[in-house]
């Protein structure tokens, strides 16, 4: 059988992986969404194709049978409960399609740090009742400069501390370490309301935090692609 391939595109770039009938991960590639189309085109004469796309770039792909789009009517590993499902991003039902796929049996929360910053939960009866969003890393760092006259605009740094001595440090520690504080207080809160609660934390901004955070958690940078199979794999695509 010809191989699946995955594709999450984002608000700034493309991550497509291959996947065999059995969920082997064969190769994995992340492009700039400036070469989304071509890249694509590219793909289709090697295998199905499953697309999540928040971009809307793929709305001027010519359309065929061998590639599926996912969107809230899509069958899923969980049910929703929102009130307005098809305003749903579909990376966030990939996300916790790859969380029920790397480990379907307990909750699961989901991080995802992209240009936004996502929380998603699935209880233990498989039911996603919503989410929150959040400006992400880049964006707190570039509203800062953008909407005051005198702080720089910096870039995110894996060294920080709790209190700036300058001001670069405070605005450093203060963008990332606002985050760190959001991270706990959700995983505080939704460890109290399950007994066994899988963390995922995924998005290329994920490894600033990953290591800081005190509970336990997988960092899994591909968690979109693994839900995308997942997703695959549940509607017969593969």
């Amino acid at each position: 059988m010809a191989a699946l391939i995955c594709i999450d595109i984002g608000n700034q770039n493309l991550k497509f992986a291959k996947f065999s009938a059995k969920g082997e991960l064969i190769e994995h590639k992340t492009i700039p969404n400036s070469e989304s189309i071509s890249i694509i085109e590219s793909l289709r004469t090697q295998g199905e194709i499953i697309i999540s796309d928040v971009s809307g770039i793929t709305d001027k792909l010519t359309k065929n049978d061998k590639i599926t789009f996912v969107n809230s009517q899509t069958k899923l590993p969980f049910k929703i409960s929102y009130q307005t499902p098809h305003t749903l991003g579909t990376d966030r039902l990939c996300g916790l399609a790859g969380a029920l796929y790397l480990n379907s049996s307990d909750s699961c929360l989901v991080f995802n740090m992209g240009t936004c910053l996502t929380i998603d939960f699935v209880d233990e009866n498989k039911i996603y009742s919503g989410g929150n969003i959040s400006p992400g890393l880049s964006l707190r760092y570039k509203s800062l400069n953008q909407y005051t006259a005198k702080l720089p605009l910096l870039s995110p740094t894996l060294k920080t501390s709790l209190i700036g001595v300058d001001t670069q440090t405070a605005i450093s520690n203060g963008v990332q370490n606002g985050i760190l504080a959001e991270l706990e207080f959700y995983i505080n809160h939704f460890s109290k309301q399950s007994n066994k609660l899988n963390i995922f934390l995924t998005g290329g901004d994920a490894v600033y935090f990953e290591k800081k955070l005190k509970t336990k958690i997988f960092a899994a940078p591909l968690l979109n692609l693994y839900g995308l199979f997942n997703i695959a794999k549940i509607n017969g695509i593969i």
